[in-house]
C-alpha cells in the first residue's frame, strides 16, 4: 500500500495548480528514486511552492514496493493514452 495521502496529495496539487504533464513527471521520478529537487524541477510552472510540493511528496516514503505499484499505473495511464489518440487519429 501506498504512504497514507501520498499520491492523492500530488493529483489534489495537480487538480489545482500542476499541469497533467508535470505531476507524471514528477510521479516518474520518484519512481526512478530521484531526490526530491529532482522531483521539484519537473513541476513546470505552477501556483503551489516548493515547501507545499515538499510537504504532500517525500521519496523517502516510497518502498520498492512502491515505486512497483506506481510504475505500473503510470504505464496503465499511458497506454490508455496511446489508444486514445489512435481513436482520435481515427
Amino acid at each position: 500500500m501506498l504512504p497514507p495521502g501520498l499520491v492523492a496529495a500530488l493529483w489534489v496539487q495537480a487538480g489545482r495548480r500542476l499541469s497533467a504533464e508535470a505531476a507524471c513527471a514528477m510521479i516518474k521520478v520518484l519512481i526512478q528514486g530521484g531526490a526530491m529537487d529532482e522531483v521539484l524541477n519537473k513541476k513546470g510552472r505552477l501556483r503551489a511552492s516548493r515547501e507545499e510540493l515538499f510537504e504532500a511528496i517525500s521519496p523517502a516514503d516510497l518502498s520498492d514496493v512502491h515505486r512497483f505499484v506506481l510504475d505500473e499505473i503510470m504505464q496503465h495511464i499511458e497506454q490508455i493514452e496511446q489508444r486514445v489518440a489512435r481513436m482520435d487519429a481515427y
